[in-house]
């Protein structure tokens, strides 16, 4: 009989133990009292997680913690599932804020450290020209001194570019090659641009035809070559390798690229491929991102989003 007793008297103070220490927790966090409640009320042999015994106590300590802090209440009741109020709702939308931004933070040290390991980065942008700041963010490998860059378009843009590079960085290359497809001739011209960190040289060529692969390649090959004599680092801009699907099939752009890639590799530069996505199919982007160390995107702000199925 006092068996009996003694565990119908323990079974109401089971009953009524979470009501309690739930108060009490409350009135610690209110107080600033964090000193650890567990231990309280408990007797000895009991373990202290009741959540299989008493389903009423909710989804445990982390849960109730979460929101009292977040409700003020101290009964058990408004620390339940129930929806809550507007100051909730507020309390979200600032750690959402805080999410966010913790998440553009991590994506630009990814991009750091894409661009730091990868000598071959498949750059794509279905947002058109934006700037030419995600351009200069790849290129720009070391002090603009030290850099030999050449630079692939189809486009004449070498007084734009130059322009440009100097109010985003305040000092031009130590060389700069712009070799244009289907312009200028091969041979090419030089002029050089005095400034008051030194003397740019500037190399204006080009390929006649954009079907002329091999050309091409030598072309790169030798410009980025030159840098590597003179002691820069050698780095290219190729906007855009999509172009040239236009005038060769995939499978020839393919084997070109992988060419190139292994040469600016054995060179020890480093170079970047825009690929135009609103003007391609997803297929042959997925084909030719296989060449490539690793692939980023430019986003609509024009900042640099490392590829997510690394």
């Amino acid at each position: 009989m006092d068996d009996e007793t003694t565990a119908d008297e323990e079974e109401d103070q089971g009953d009524e133990r979470p009501r309690s220490s739930l108060a009490e927790l409350a009135d610690r966090i209110a107080g600033g009292d964090t000193t650890d409640d567990r231990a309280d009320g408990e007797p000895d042999g009991e373990p202290r997680d009741r959540r299989d015994a008493d389903p009423d106590e909710g989804s445990g300590d982390d849960g109730i913690g979460l929101d009292l802090s977040l409700s003020g209440s101290s009964s058990h009741e408004s620390s339940g599932d129930e929806p809550t109020g507007s100051d909730d709702s507020d309390e979200q939308f600032s750690w959402e804020e805080l999410s966010s931004d913790l998440s553009v933070s991590d994506e630009a040290f990814r991009a750091d450290e894409v661009l730091s390991e990868a000598r071959n980065v498949m750059l794509i942008d279905s947002h058109g020209d934006i700037s030419q700041g995600p351009c200069f963010e790849c290129l720009a490998r070391a002090p603009s001194r030290e850099l030999g860059v050449v630079v692939v378009t189809f486009t004449d843009i070498a007084s734009d570019w130059l322009a440009d590079w100097r109010t985003q960085h305040g000092d031009l290359p130590a060389q700069v090659t712009f070799i244009r497809i289907g312009g200028h001739n091969r041979d090419g011209r030089t002029e050089t641009i005095s400034t008051e960190q030194g003397r740019t040289q500037v190399v204006r060529t080009g390929v006649r035809s954009p079907t002329d692969l091999t050309r091409l390649g030598i072309s790169i090959s030798r410009r980025l070559g030159e840098a590597e004599d003179r002691d820069l680092t050698p780095v290219l801009c190729f906007d855009a390798i999509t172009d040239l699907l236009e005038y060769v099939d995939v499978e020839r752009l393919f084997r070109f690229l992988t060419t190139l890639t292994g040469r600016v590799g054995a060179l020890g530069g480093s170079a970047h491929y825009h690929a135009d996505a609103a003007a391609t199919d997803e297929e042959t982007i997925r084909t030719l991102r296989q060449v490539f160390d690793d692939t980023m995107y430019v986003t609509e702000t024009g900042s640099l989003r490392p590829s997510r199925n690394d």
